[in-house]
């Protein structure tokens, strides 16, 4: 996937236009339509990636085909510095609050469905 088709795959994702990055990020209208062209600015990039919460590598990377968010990222460092003791902790929340979000996605169906 060439870095202009991630771009729009990820808009769509996102549910935003190309020209709402464009402007949101004070870029010239069409520039990331011209990408695929020309050499892309590391700035610009940069910036691309940041809005989009990537990283540039996965930008321009052909061979990467799924995004890993910088919060993803994150997330994975910070259980990894865990103990044992406590990732266990921690999966066994997760665990219950999955249990006690499903209980209450269930309760509002029923709710629904019963005109409440």
């Amino acid at each position: 996937m060439t870095l202009r088709e991630k771009i729009k795959t990820l808009c769509r994702e996102y549910n935003i236009s190309i020209n709402k990055i464009e402007t949101d990020l004070g870029f010239a209208k069409g520039y990331i339509s011209k990408l695929d062209k020309s050499a892309p600015n590391s700035d610009k990039i940069k910036k691309i990636a940041d809005y989009l919460r990537v990283s540039v590598d996965y930008l321009l990377d052909d061979d990467l085909e799924k995004p890993v968010l910088r919060e993803e990222n994150e997330l994975v460092n910070r259980i990894n510095r865990l103990t044992p003791e406590n990732r266990q902790k921690l999966e066994q929340y997760m665990a219950d609050l999955l249990q006690y979000q499903e209980t209450q996605e269930r309760l509002e169906r029923l709710l629904k469905s019963q005109g409440k």
